[in-house]
């Protein structure tokens, strides 16, 4: 493999950054750890930079023969044994990762983070965000209609607070694939291999992977960081240009923690 430019960067700070990349001689991988529905902090931090570092870890020992099944359980069994560890009135650690093992010649992704093959860009988006997304941006509409202002907004952000009771009870669709609101998530609970999206490469072939952080994947870093500068510029409380389940807080750089890698095969 020949990286040819990688990025990480907290929303609020380095400190906080829920996301992580992974470099290794066969594997690259992003992950990108669940922001907490709760104020609930682990030796000072949140839960999903907890989950971050567990499967940065994790990765050191996976062997790259093994397959993406081996891979998957292995990491999901170290968040549940940090779970319990902990003892059982503690809330799971939850990420999302996307994977490229370049002794399979394969990504391997679970959640929402994106990539691009060849120019060709792969998103995975999940329902039950598309829907709190919506029903966030409609009631920050509304209120724009009615007189507010986007500063007031962007001060009290009463959409998010409309979506909240939806969003604490997210959980209860994390791998209910059974529902058409469920999706995949490595949170050490019970996981359904056959819905883990894999995606066949070769040498040769240019491959940007990237944490949701970005609205869209771009065939280069420089590139990503201006639409997402752009969109931030135009629609800081992501209603319009780009429909998100959270805007830009004051103080952020970002309405979300960002990670892009970009290497050839």
């Amino acid at each position: 493999m020949e990286i040819k430019e990688y990025f990480t960067k907290g929303k609020k700070s380095e400190l906080t950054n829920e996301d992580g990349i992974f470099i290794s001689n066969k594997i690259v991988a992003v992950i990108d750890g669940v922001t907490s529905k709760t104020s609930n902090l682990y030796n000072g931090f949140k839960s999903g930079k907890i989950a971050k570092d567990i499967i940065l870890k994790a990765l050191d020992n996976v062997e790259p023969e093994k397959s993406c099944e081996e891979t998957i359980l292995y990491i999901n069994s170290e968040l549940n044994k940090y779970h319990k560890s902990l003892g059982k009135d503690n809330e799971y650690f939850s990420a999302q990762i996307i994977i490229y093992n370049d002794y399979h010649k394969e990504i391997w992704n679970i959640g929402d983070c994106n990539c691009m093959i060849n120019g060709i860009f792969h998103k995975h988006n999940k329902l039950y965000d598309e829907i709190t997304a919506n029903a966030r941006a409609l009631y920050n509409n509304i209120l724009l209609q009615s007189g507010f202002t986007e500063k007031q907004l962007l001060e009290n952000d009463y959409g998010s607070h409309y979506i909240e009771p939806l969003l604490q009870k997210q959980y209860l669709y994390d791998n209910n694939v059974a529902s058409t609101y469920g999706y995949p998530l490595l949170n050490g609970k019970e996981i359904h291999l056959e819905h883990v999206i894999k995606y066949k490469v070769k040498t040769g072939d240019e491959i940007i992977l990237a944490s949701d952080g970005y609205p869209i994947i771009k065939s280069t870093l420089e590139e990503s960081e201006d639409y997402l500068s752009q969109i931030l510029e135009k629609d800081p409380l992501c209603i319009k240009e780009f429909i998100c389940e959270k805007g830009l807080t004051p103080g952020n750089n970002s309405y979300d923690d960002r990670t892009y890698i970009r290497f050839i095969i």
